[in-house]
């Protein structure tokens, strides 16, 4: 998705930037993430660990919970997030290393940065799959953070309203200047665990690890075998899709030449850089010969198999599409 050095761009292409890449997000890290990251003995970590420790610290988006987005971030996100996303350093992971353009807590990222993909090899529908295990992973998320919260009896009702009663655009000067909430609202919220937040985001690490599969789907119940169905279909839409016998090439694609010799390809789903005897295949896609047909030519012209390894990212793109 970045322009790479001496690359001319391409038009209408909105380029990430190298130092941004697809980190313009801030990730709301459940507490039992937290915990795995702070008991976590691995150096890679360290800088990671340090960086928690400091928002721990400031107390800004501390809760039992979660160790959560600052307000006025999640303002700016919803205000400019998809135009400036992958492009504005305002906006940057505050977990982001900039040498090396590296992540500090990769091991316990969460949902969207577990699921989060620019492109996909199967296009719409893989993207599809992507947004349902985000959907699902998030679910199985608030399930574990909420569990380990009531298995440390916390008040998880006062904690709940706390963190409902963030979730707005009303921005106040405090949230402006990114100034901690009160002590006393504070202490309140934490209760016997005031002073001991990092011992606490442990013990809900320890929770959940200790949570075994068959407690877990009791806990989850019926909502969680309605994810998993959802994302079965659209994992199977993905692995085995229903690709009609007689294409065509896109007639909306866009096909630029390259001075490295290659094609590069745009659809509405992305860009993509290609050999230019595949294009040269594509255009024998003409909504009359079968793709058993064309496969047959291609064996015979190029002595290549076009397989499915090739047919379904192409059909998945939209380079080729239903006659």
């Amino acid at each position: 998705m970045c322009l790479k050095p001496g690359q001319d761009p391409l038009p209408n292409v909105d380029y990430f930037k190298p130092d941004v890449k697809c980190c313009s997000y801030f990730p709301k890290l459940p507490n039992y993430l937290v915990g795995g990251l702070l008991s976590d003995n691995n150096p890679a970590m360290d800088e990671g660990r340090k960086r928690i420790r400091e928002k721990i610290h400031k107390r800004i988006g501390i809760t039992p919970q979660a160790v959560d987005v600052p307000k006025k971030y999640s303002v700016l996100i919803k205000l400019g997030g998809i135009k400036s996303f992958g492009k504005n350093s305002t906006l940057i992971c505050p977990y982001f290393v900039n040498e090396g353009a590296l992540c500090s807590i990769w091991k316990f990222r969460d949902s969207m940065c577990s699921t989060y993909f620019c492109k996909s090899v199967a296009g719409k529908q893989g993207l599809k799959f992507w947004d349902v295990f985000h959907s699902y992973l998030n679910q199985v998320q608030d399930i574990l953070c909420w569990y380990a919260l009531d298995s440390l009896n916390c008040d998880v009702r006062s904690i709940w309203d706390y963190v409902n009663s963030r979730q707005n655009d009303d921005l106040t000067p405090d949230d402006l200047d990114e100034i901690p909430p009160e002590e006393a609202t504070y202490r309140d919220l934490w209760r016997d665990w005031f002073g001991r937040e990092e011992e606490f985001y442990r013990e809900c690490f320890h929770v959940v690890e200790a949570l075994t599969k068959d407690e877990f789907e009791r806990h989850a119940g019926i909502i969680n075998k309605i994810f998993l169905k959802r994302l079965q279909d659209a994992r199977d839409n993905v692995v085995t899709p229903k690709i009609p016998p007689v294409l065509k090439k896109n007639p909306d694609l866009k096909a630029f030449e390259t001075p490295d010799g290659k094609v590069t390809i745009k659809t509405n789903v992305a860009f993509y850089s290609i050999q230019k005897n595949l294009f040269d295949v594509i255009g024998l896609f003409d909504g009359v010969k079968t793709t058993a047909e064309i496969q047959k030519m291609v064996h015979e012209k190029y002595g290549a198999d076009l397989n499915e390894d090739y047919i379904h990212p192409m059909f998945f793109n939209q380079i080729i599409i239903p006659a």
